[in-house]
């Protein structure tokens, strides 16, 4: 892979990797709310935003698309941007 390549897969992967976070971090706060049974701490989870995180689901689609456009991945790397791809649908 070229490094222009790698630098902007490095974005696409630590995107990828911050919006997982961000998933995680909700699906804990929602467990945690339905353990306690605290309607309360349900609405702590609203501070996740449904706009933030299709706002960052919409930027990765577009790096991965630009990386498709500008660059010709090699097999493996073209399988694991379609597998990203995947993911954020």
């Amino acid at each position: 892979m070229l490094e222009k390549q790698k630098e902007k897969y490095n974005i696409i992967l630590s995107e990828l990797m911050a919006l997982g976070q961000l998933t995680l971090t909700m699906n804990e706060a929602i467990l945690d709310a339905l353990t306690q049974c605290d309607v309360c701490k349900l609405n702590d989870v609203k501070k996740f935003s449904k706009k933030d995180r299709y706002r960052r689901i919409d930027y990765i689609d577009n790096l991965i698309i630009n990386l498709f456009a500008l660059f010709t991945p090699e097999a493996r790397d073209l399988r694991e941007l379609i597998a990203f791809l995947k993911i954020t649908n």
